[in-house]
């Protein structure tokens, strides 16, 4: 069962549209699990969706403030050493704040039932195990080009 909620006003659609450069494809990918990173690396090339990759949250933050430019999307898992996914959603959207730039969304993949929409500028929440078909349908909604990517 895999759970996915969006605020109406943050809702990954909404965000994007509020972008002010759309044209910006890069996904931050953070999880401190090798297994899961080479996961979403093989579903995001399938999608053919460019990325940044992090193994813990303060590796993330640190990527994010260095190429923000070029990033529209973060996937994040929340436990991770260093920094949890929703601590690092937080530093994340207080950057943003502070440059007075657009919010991005920021899908939270979990395990844990407690990560909720909303909490640290998170815009989405899939529960483990990660289903190709429910990332691809968040996804699509940013990279329409990804309808046709299977499994």
């Amino acid at each position: 069962m895999f759970a996915s909620t969006s605020i109406d006003n943050d809702s990954p659609s909404r965000i994007f549209r509020r972008q002010r450069q759309p044209n910006k494809k890069k996904i931050l990918l953070a999880d401190d699990d090798s297994f899961n990173i080479e996961l979403m690396k093989n579903y995001l090339n399938k999608f053919g969706i460019n990325y940044i990759c992090a193994h813990d949250g303060e590796e993330a933050v640190s990527l994010f403030k260095l190429h923000h430019a070029e990033i529209c999307y973060i996937i994040t898992d929340n436990f991770m050493p260093k920094k949890t996914g929703t601590e690092a959603a937080l530093e994340i959207t207080r950057f943003l704040n502070e440059m007075r730039k657009p919010k991005i969304p920021i899908m939270c993949i979990s395990g844990d039932v407690k990560v909720h929409v909303g909490e640290a500028g998170i815009t989405s929440v899939i529960q483990k195990p990660i289903n190709f078909d429910r990332l691809k349908e968040e996804l699509s909604i940013i990279y329409p080009q990804i309808d046709g990517a299977s499994p």
